[in-house]
C-alpha cells in the first residue's frame, strides 16, 4: 500500500513603487570623486613614470 503526502506553498505578492522610498534616497557614506577623471587622482607635475606606478598602485589595491 502506497501513501502520499502533499504540501502547499503560498506566495504572496505585494505590488512596488516605481520611485524609491525616502530612505533609500539618502547615502549615509558619500563617496566625493567618483565621478572625477583618473586624471584628477594623479600626481600633478609629475613625471609619466610616477603617474604609471601609481596607476599600478591602484589597480593592484582594487585586485
Amino acid at each position: 500500500m502506497s501513501s502520499g503526502v502533499g504540501f502547499a506553498v503560498g506566495v504572496t505578492v505585494v505590488p512596488v513603487d516605481a520611485a524609491p522610498s525616502p530612505w533609500e534616497l539618502v547615502d549615509p557614506d558619500p563617496a566625493p570623486g567618483l565621478g572625477e577623471p583618473l586624471s584628477g587622482w594623479l600626481p600633478a607635475h609629475r613625471g609619466a613614470g610616477v603617474a604609471a606606478v601609481l596607476l599600478q598602485q591602484v589597480v593592484a589595491a582594487e585586485a
